[in-house]
């Protein structure tokens, strides 16, 4: 049985990858992986601080419009409007957090009035939380009732 000459020049041209090739692929596809899932997280991470951001400016403005109606501001985040501003709070969270985040990357919201007697100032602290957001080099955000506004890095607010 005599072979085709033409046939053994086409089999020897439809060669394969080699080990080496697919290797070196799957390599090239892993580094850009890696380099986009560090984007994405910086990403979220952004996202949240300004979540958190809005959520503090909103506190601020629910402060002063409780200042206008009780002639005090409250360390009360979470209890509803009442009659008197012993029992009165701004009816808001005290978290960033979705039901739907996995990871709980948010922050924690909290005001403070210990920096004066008169219950006349406040800080609203907003502290990340979870294993995604504390690695925002931000930090803790603060703003006061001054207005005031700090981070651990310029540029955050």
């Amino acid at each position: 049985m005599k072979l085709n000459p033409q046939l053994c020049r086409r089999a020897s041209s439809l060669r394969g990858f080699t080990l080496i090739e697919l290797m070196i692929v799957v390599l090239v596809i892993a580094i850009l992986a890696g380099i986009a899932f560090a984007s994405y997280q910086q990403y979220v991470i952004r996202s949240n601080r300004s979540k958190a951001i809005a959520a503090v400016n909103k506190v601020a403005y629910e402060e002063e419009r409780f200042l206008y109606s009780y002639g005090q501001y409250t360390a009360n985040l979470t209890a509803p409007h009442g009659a008197n501003a012993a029992s009165s709070g701004l009816g808001l969270s005290n978290t960033t957090c979705d039901a739907k985040s996995s990871d709980s990357a948010c922050y924690a919201i909290a005001v403070n009035q210990n920096a004066c007697t008169d219950n006349l100032c406040y800080a609203i602290t907003a502290t990340p939380q979870g294993a995604v957001q504390s690695k925002d080099s931000c930090g803790t955000l603060t703003l006061t009732s001054s207005g005031e506004r700090s981070a651990s890095h310029s540029g955050c607010w």
